[in-house]
């Protein structure tokens, strides 16, 4: 059975790649006070390497999906 995500954290994301991981490190806490989480990444047409360092951090972070 798969847990109940108790919150979501949505971030819109344009050429913000410098600064997603760190992100993911301070949210990380918060949300696993809550118990269960996802962080959702909109990439807003980003024309840096955003959308391939947030698929780089579902490797470290599974709670992140990518719209």
């Amino acid at each position: 059975m798969d847990k109940k995500i108790v919150i979501s954290f949505v971030v819109p994301v344009y050429n913000g790649s410098p600064m997603l991981e760190a992100l993911c490190k301070r949210l990380a806490p918060v949300g696993d006070s809550y118990g269960s989480y996802e962080i959702i990444f909109v990439d807003d047409g980003s024309r840096d390497n955003s959308c391939n360092a947030i698929k780089q951090l579902q490797q470290s972070f599974p709670e992140i999906c990518l719209v």
